[in-house]
């Protein structure tokens, strides 16, 4: 009686997880709804009357599976086998885990479902499959949603989740056994229970009332030792013995008082006097090669008045806009045809790696005009009406002028929008959307700190302290906020908008918006992220980058030789073009061409010389970009018969460089071949 009891109840959490995080639009539809047509959206709702009215277990499992049979390329095959899978946690059906993993296949962002899986796995003694899960659901619920500082609630559940999770974890941490972690990671585990759970006690009585139960019931002595750790806000060091220590029962700490506690301790206030700028770096005569390094890079071209112009003066058509660009002064002409022509005064530049766009003033603060020069391809584009995946309605580029003393409600604002990942030390002031910056471009202290007390020091012949990004985790802060398409910059104390005294160590105050916010554009059939804009997405899904040491900077480097080809300054790679080197470091099995053969059954060379690398398999060129097609950040995501049978058109294998003429039915073959060997 006390597991179905159990899953009954945790059903109760996922649906309010589920109907919070739908983003209803119509009469309470699910966002899901609001995207498909025809028999699609008729079978869709369905599956939402049986599962959100009638919660007919039963009846949702066979509508799923029908919508799968029905339509085996649609973009929401995620969200059928979650419903099955949820439907049949409940009523005990032995399919639940089938379902479940290939929900997770498709769309691995969903931590409900992620805490569901792992509670069936501990009630099975799988406690490192269910460890597994129960990490990766914490982990999403920490990028999805920010606690730093004073913490709000999310959505219905979460809080509940958490604290799911988080006793999940100790108990496993704590079972009698073989342990499935090590001491390190016993540590680095518990303190990241203790991380998440501290804001979400702080913030909810739910919460609150449900740890206590589970104190008392659950696993007490896990719960006190959480519950000291939580009270030193740090995990307690290895005792003697080697282990770590566990609070003991004599001396329980009282719970109340602890979580009021922290209610009062201090939020430290990030100061904007410890920036000193890029200049002092290089024109100081101390890092002279790094300061002329970073100049030849695109990350000092982020942003500017003074970065130069990618198209050449002269006048360009596209569609039935015209297109004058005037470099002295330096100004656009927009004209439309049957419309007047508006020019507008360039006062900043944005990118000039793959597109440069271009910033002009409105009520006095810079706004970015809709129309964008890509580089690559030598082309201008416009925005239009309808941008990204996002599917956002873009300003009228003949807007602007209108209201000279208004910004329009939907124009893209330098400081709202670009500014956070283009310039370095942003202030943002709330009305009207302006702000201040140290300096445009990404300069040294984006990515080293603060350093206005190392330059002080320096000058007086002591050595400053600063800070150098050099473990996965340093790297990982710094670089992929701006990488990744969901990040929510959140604006701090005084108005810090990309970096923080609250984060470690000075890095940006982020959240994370739900994939399941951007349309079907963003992914291909089978899950997989289809833009370059999502590259940050894509490597967080990866064993690789979650358990592994595969991070930004294993592979890319701000800083290149004189002797770097220009691929890897272009690209800031460390390893072309030996690229094999970012798996075998780790992978040190894989070194030799046997070993490598032996695992991709590959040749290590095909007919026409070209070698097999590691990256052709697992970094196949299929996501898109301005500058074509680029390398998939999933590095786990190998060809299978999932992605052969629902997204033909983009199987890694055909997409590639390797067999684009060849059959699906050829491609099934090969799949099955290997299979057996």
């Amino acid at each position: 009686m006390y597991l179905p009891l159990r899953f009954l109840l945790l059903m109760l959490l996922v649906r309010s997880v589920e109907i919070a995080s739908g983003f209803s639009c119509n009469a309470g539809d699910p966002l899901i709804l609001c995207r498909l047509s025809g028999t699609e959206l008729d079978a869709a709702r369905r599956i939402v009357d049986s599962w959100d009215v009638r919660h007919d277990s039963p009846e949702t499992i066979r509508l799923a599976l029908k919508f799968v049979d029905d339509f085996p390329q649609s973009p929401f095959l995620h969200w059928a086998y979650d419903h099955a899978a949820r439907a049949a946690f409940i009523i005990g059906d032995a399919r639940a885990m089938d379902w479940a993993i290939l929900s997770l296949r498709f769309r691995p962002e969903n931590p409900a479902l992620h805490l569901l899986v792992a509670q069936k796995l501990e009630s099975q003694n799988s406690t490192r499959q269910a460890g597994d899960h129960a990490l990766e659901a914490l982990l999403q619920v920490e990028n999805l949603y920010s606690r730093r500082g004073s913490y709000a609630m999310d959505f219905p559940g979460e809080a509940d989740l958490v604290v799911s999770c988080a006793m999940l974890l100790a108990r496993i941490a704590f079972a009698g056994g073989p342990p499935i972690w090590n001491e390190d990671q016993r540590v680095q585990v518990l303190a990241r229970v203790v991380r998440q759970l501290v804001p979400v006690l702080q913030a909810s009585r739910t919460a609150l009332s449900k740890f206590q139960s589970d104190m008392s019931r659950d696993s007490p002595s896990a719960a006190q030792f959480l519950l000291a750790a939580i009270a030193n806000r740090e995990v307690p060091p290895k005792n003697s013995a080697g282990r770590v220590s566990e609070a003991p029962a004599k001396h329980a700490i009282e719970f109340r008082r602890v979580v009021a506690e922290l209610g009062r301790r201090p939020i430290r206030t990030p100061s904007f006097s410890t920036y000193a700028g890029s200049a002092s770096c290089g024109n100081a005569g101390c890092h002279v090669a790094y300061d002329r390094s970073w100049r030849g890079s695109g990350m000092s071209r982020m942003s500017g008045s003074s970065v130069p112009l990618l198209p050449k003066p002269g006048s360009y058509q596209v569609g039935d806009l015209t297109i004058a660009l005037r470099e002295s002064p330096t100004t656009i002409r927009l004209q439309r045809q049957g419309r007047v022509p508006q020019s507008y005064r360039i006062v900043l530049t944005i990118g000039a790696i793959w597109e440069q766009a271009f910033a002009t003033l409105v009520a006095g603060f810079p706004v970015v005009l809709p129309v964008q020069y890509n580089r690559k391809l030598e082309k201008w584009e416009t925005y239009g009406f309808e941008s990204d995946e996002t599917k956002r309605a873009r300003v009228d580029e003949f807007a602007l002028h209108k209201v000279s003393h208004l910004i329009p409600a939907n124009a893209k604002a330098f400081f709202d929008e670009c500014a956070q990942c283009h310039a370095t030390r942003v202030k943002r002031i709330a009305r009207p959307p302006g702000g201040d910056v140290l300096e445009h471009g990404i300069g040294c202290e984006a990515c080293h700190g603060p350093s206005r007390s190392h330059a002080v020091q320096k000058q007086k012949g002591r050595r400053g302290r600063t800070f150098l990004p050099k473990t996965k985790v340093d790297f990982d802060a710094i670089c992929l906020p701006c990488h990744t398409h969901t990040s929510v910059f959140r604006r701090g104390n005084a108005g810090a908008l990309n970096f923080s005294g609250l984060v470690f160590p000075f890095a940006p105050n982020v959240a994370r918006r739900s994939l399941d916010e951007y349309s079907e554009e963003a992914f291909f059939q089978d899950g997989r992220l289809k833009r370059a804009t999502f590259i940050g997405e894509a490597v967080r899904r990866t064993k690789c980058f979650q358990l592994g040491g595969a991070g930004c900077g294993k592979c890319h480097r701000m800083h290149q030789d004189r002797n770097a080809s220009a691929g890897q300054k272009e690209k800031l790679l460390r390893y072309e073009p030996e690229s094999d080197l970012f798996c075998t470091s780790c992978h040190k099995d894989l070194k030799t061409p046997a070993q490598a053969e032996k695992h991709s059954l590959h040749r290590a060379n095909t007919a026409g010389g070209k070698a097999v690398k590691c990256l052709s398999c697992h970094m196949p060129k299929i996501m898109e970009a301005p500058s074509g097609q680029i390398a998939s950040h999933e590095f786990d995501s190998v060809p299978d018969a999932v992605a052969l049978r629902v997204a033909p058109s983009a199987f890694s294998c055909g997409l590639g460089e390797c067999h684009k003429n060849r059959s699906t039915a050829w491609f099934d073959a090969q799949l099955q071949a290997r299979k057996h060997k």
